[in-house]
């Protein structure tokens, strides 16, 4: 048997966590699920940003089409509310087009989207996934 980073394969191929105490219930929650959502330039689409709700890390989803070309970012604060970190998710969007991203906060990461251009954002869905303890 070999162990990394405190993973085990066996010889039947299974994978087994080393410590893993038995079953993690995960769950999702629609957070933000909006059409026709108006964005300014450069500014952040929520007056407050998402904080996630789970315990732990949370994975989210966004899915997102905006009416004009642009560039999408994620802006995310960590639990003391500082330190600001701006993302790009893509540089390079087409109008109409639908994106999806998966991203990864930790506990009390706070989060946000803002646009290189006032447009419209067509649709835009935000879910929240992680475990429950």
């Amino acid at each position: 048997m070999l162990y990394i980073e405190n993973i085990k394969y066996t010889s039947q191929r299974c994978i087994m966590v080393k410590g893993y105490l038995g079953s993690i219930n995960i769950r999702s929650i629609t957070r933000v699920a909006q059409r026709l959502l108006p964005v300014t330039i450069n500014q952040d689409f929520f007056t407050d940003d998402l904080t996630g709700e789970m315990i732990g890390s949370s994975v989210w989803t966004i899915q997102f089409s905006m009416s004009t070309a642009g560039s999408m970012y994620l802006v995310t604060h960590d639990a003391s509310g500082g330190n600001e970190v701006i993302e790009t998710l893509i540089s390079s969007v087409l109008p109409g087009q639908d994106y999806i991203f998966s991203y990864v906060t930790y506990q009390g990461e706070t989060l946000n989207l803002r646009y290189s251009t006032s447009a419209t954002c067509r649709r835009l869905i935000m879910m929240e996934s992680g475990g429950v303890y």
